[in-house]
């Protein structure tokens, strides 16, 4: 299996900004993808207990947003699969 991302930001005009288009590949095993899946899975409830510990709205809404990038990248690697 093999991941490949592209990102890039563009300006209003069209033209790419100090972020230029960045390429990554890489090859991983079926057990490799498994366990970065298992990983991210764990990072997502260890972060849902952290909320539970605090009581700051701010603090909350960080936290939700990092788990919604968690399970965005935890899809792609799945989707790998």
């Amino acid at each position: 299996m093999s991941i490949k991302t592209k990102t890039e930001s563009t300006m209003a005009s069209g033209q790419l900004n100090a972020e230029e288009l960045k390429v990554i590949s890489m090859e991983f095993t079926m057990t490799e993808l498994e366990t970065l899946s298992s990983g991210i899975l764990s990072m997502i409830e260890k972060t849902m207990q952290a909320k539970r510990l605090v009581s700051d709205g701010k603090v909350h809404t960080s936290i939700d947003e990092y788990c919604t990038k968690l399970h965005a990248l935890n899809i792609r690697i799945c989707y790998c699969r």
